[in-house]
């Protein structure tokens, strides 16, 4: 019986996020981002940002770039909660709370992704740490 109930509660715990993803789609390239961001699968982030957000790169190039970068810098991405999300037609706001690690040590942020809808797809056109209060950010949009 204990088996089935913990089955139950890893599956909801493992299924939660694609269920989310599934009714919020323009959650999908922020997840993918957290996910993979600073691993050895930097591809599949580089493949849910825009060329804007690429700075003109290819993925490939912006991919291997920023593997080696966030590599140097040991960064390890401990935790992340998607807090708030904001949608006006084919832009939306996320707020992911989140716990990074590098060589400095633990570092607890608010991040702040700017998706567009370019051709049916969800993307992250842009992505920055906030300084001010998270609120006046989503509030602004």
């Amino acid at each position: 019986m204990k088996k089935i109930l913990l089955a139950k509660i890893m599956a909801m715990f493992f299924l939660a996020p694609a269920l989310w993803a599934e009714e919020n789609p323009e959650l999908e390239p922020v997840q993918i981002f957290i996910q993979y961001y600073g691993t050895s699968e930097m591809d599949r982030v580089a493949a849910v940002v825009t060329a804007n957000f690429r700075d003109g790169k290819s993925e490939s190039q912006w991919a291997t770039f920023q593997g080696r970068l966030l590599k140097s810098m040991g960064y390890e991405r401990l935790e992340s909660e998607i807090k708030r999300v904001v949608v006006k037609d084919n832009t939306g706001h996320v707020h992911v709370r989140a716990k990074v690690d590098t060589l400095i040590g633990h570092v607890e942020h608010d991040e702040f992704y700017r998706v567009v809808q370019e051709n049916s797809t969800w993307k992250i056109d842009a992505f920055e740490i906030i300084d001010q209060s998270i609120e006046e950010k989503m509030e602004s949009f």
